[in-house]
């Protein structure tokens, strides 16, 4: 599914779907929803993807390894002798909140990213124009940002290079992991955002 407005120059869109063993027969349908205008479609092919054992042992290894950075990550901050539990408490908030941001399927994310910006639209014009127009980012943006600064306080006698490079691991981790997440296409800028 693609969410385009306005006009546009030629697009290349790819959507990958699962396909069962008993289906027979594939229909491809493209239309205007909810909306007027018109549109032109130009080579459409479909092309049989099969998901091999090494793919999805590569998959489960890697988002298993990034879960365990995770774990000893916010782990390791437990063990930190001047941590409140208050601060304990928000780092793992937002480390979970980072996990589920990260391995929510693509369309549910821009389900997700679309009611919260209608409801941004609906209740405050001053927000709706001051936020850009991918929501996820500002998202993105916040929660790293505050991790950086609970992290930061929690290891107050570490060199700030090496909070640094924890946050610069989980930020390259979160951009690992969403190669193997449907519709969530690793991104360079998120890594910097």
């Amino acid at each position: 599914m693609a969410l385009i407005d306005g006009f546009k120059d030629w697009i290349d869109y790819n959507e990958a779907f699962i396909v069962q063993p008993e289906t027979k027969d594939i229909r491809v349908v493209a239309q205007l929803s909810v909306c007027s205008g018109t549109f032109e479609l130009k080579n459409i092919h479909l092309y049989p993807v099969v998901q091999t054992w090494a793919y999805e042992w590569i998959q489960k290894s890697i988002l298993l390894l990034w879960g365990l950075f995770g774990v000893f990550l916010v782990g390791s901050c437990f063990f930190n002798g001047n941590t409140t539990t208050v601060l304990r408490f928000f780092l793992t908030a937002l480390v979970i909140i980072i996990v589920i941001g990260t391995t929510m399927p693509g369309k549910i994310k821009t389900q997700v990213t679309q009611e919260i910006s209608g409801q941004i639209e609906e209740n405050s014009t001053v927000m709706a124009q001051v936020l850009p127009a991918d929501f996820s980012k500002v998202g993105h943006f916040v929660f790293f940002a505050l991790f950086g600064m609970i992290l930061t306080w929690i290891l107050q006698q570490t060199s700030f290079f090496i909070v640094l490079a924890h946050i610069l691991m989980l930020a390259g981790g979160t951009e690992m992991a969403q190669i193997f997440i449907d519709g969530r296409p690793p991104l360079f800028t998120d890594f910097f955002y």
